[in-house]
């Protein structure tokens, strides 16, 4: 009995004795405060060009030419009267979105003549496999033009008020009657519908809201619909298909640029950042904020943002107030494979898409879970590739400080928790 009561005795000093000292081995009671870490050591900061494609259901069409890069915009109406007569005062109307404008320039409207697939369409291919003469097969219209005025304004309105005032922000121009009984009465194949295009934009160009929206162009035009009527129809009707084209060509055009980070739709372009992860970057931190045998590996990564510095002086505009960013994994062995694709660009499940919201003057990329992967020995840290959700779907860009400004360098900013077991 004596020694079963030596023994307790003996055990419960021991434990008493484990948890009044610093102990390393077991676990402690006492919450780990979470740790703020910030990095800027660089090894990779560089843009590439990324393929141009076609950007289905776009909410917009483009005409006009911005930064050397051309748009042209493809429409067809198909849902015509079987029977139409003496047409006449046949117009089409185009909803303005939003201009840049640098300069007048005028808006050439022709007949497209060979077909064309509007989840397929681009500069050089008018479908998939199918090549077409660079900037689409056409045949002019005489005098079918409209103009776009530098000095005009095009207010951003909400298009659902009742009372909206639709008129103020359209551009119409007019067709030759000729040409949709042409629609009507010829072979279908045929009607391949408009190319409009600009000789003479300069750094300008106009965004229409497209069929995808409620504001899409519309076709109206007057007829009979008997050759001995008297009487006048309305007829109304929206594009069936709508899309524009780029002249930016990846072929000719793909390029690694070293000198700026830049995110841009047209021509699309992704920013590929690498910072040091290794234990050395982790010991003897400035404030002692890991204790000199210790790497990220053993932390808890809470949260991880990448701190980027738009440069609005030098480069900047958005078709929408908000740009949206995706980041994924580079899985490539070498920088100059670019531009990446499949295998090459690594999805981490769970990862957030994080926005850029009018003009911040910071835009934080949340990469809490790609980093967790990488510190979690999932994958090697080859670097981020960040890239814009909307490639190919309009000329918005953003061009973000490199090393030009040491207060705004990228950053990568990690909140841990430091591991229990020290």
């Amino acid at each position: 009995m004596k020694s079963f009561y030596h023994l307790s005795l003996l055990f419960l000093i021991f434990i008493l004795s484990c948890e009044n000292k610093n102990n390393t081995v077991g676990y402690t009671e006492i919450p780990q405060t979470p740790k703020e870490l910030t990095l800027n050591q660089i090894e990779e900061a560089y843009s590439y060009t990324d393929t141009v494609r076609n950007y289905s259901a776009n909410p917009r069409i483009i005409v006009g030419n911005y930064n050397g890069n051309e748009s042209r915009i493809l429409l067809k109406f198909k849902n015509l009267p079987k029977n139409a007569y003496d047409i006449k005062n046949a117009k089409v109307k185009l909803i303005s979105k939003r201009n840049w404008r640098e300069n007048d320039f005028n808006v050439k409207v022709a007949k497209a003549t060979s077909s064309w697939k509007e989840s397929e369409a681009e500069w050089t291919y008018s479908e998939k496999e199918k090549e077409w003469t660079p900037g689409g097969e056409f045949a002019d219209l005489d005098s079918v033009s409209f103009l776009i005025q530098s000095s005009a304004t095009y207010p951003l309105i909400n298009y659902e008020e009742a009372d909206a005032d639709i008129d103020s922000v359209s551009c119409e121009f007019s067709l030759p009657g000729e040409l949709i009984r042409d629609w009507i009465y010829e072979d279908d194949s045929l009607n391949c519908g408009l190319v409009l295009y600009s000789e003479d934009a300069e750094n300008s160009f106009a965004e229409f809201y497209s069929r995808e929206t409620s504001w899409g162009p519309e076709l109206t035009f007057e007829y009979k619909k008997s050759e001995t009527s008297s009487n006048y129809k309305i007829y109304e009707t929206e594009a069936n298909y709508d899309t524009f084209i780029n002249s930016f060509s990846h072929e000719n055009e793909v390029m690694k640029n070293e000198e700026e980070l830049l995110i841009s739709n047209i021509f699309p372009s992704n920013i590929v950042l690498k910072f040091n992860l290794s234990d050395s970057v982790f010991i003897n931190s400035s404030g002692g904020i890991l204790p000199d045998s210790i790497a990220l590996e053993n932390a808890t990564v809470n949260k991880a943002e990448i701190y980027l510095y738009p440069d609005f002086e030098d480069g900047y505009f958005k078709s929408y107030n908000d740009l949206n960013f995706q980041v994924y994994l580079l899985n490539a062995d070498s920088s100059d494979d670019f531009p990446f694709y499949g295998d090459e660009l690594i999805f981490v499940p769970g990862s957030s898409v994080s926005t850029h919201v009018n003009d911040d003057t910071l835009l934080k990329i949340d990469v809490t879970k790609l980093l967790q992967t990488i510190t979690g020995d999932k994958e090697k840290n080859k670097g981020f590739v960040i890239t814009s959700t909307s490639r190919n779907r309009d000329y918005s860009y953003i061009k973000f400080y490199k090393d030009e400004n040491p207060d705004r360098k990228p950053k990568l900013v990690i909140t841990y928790s430091p591991s229990v077991m020290n």
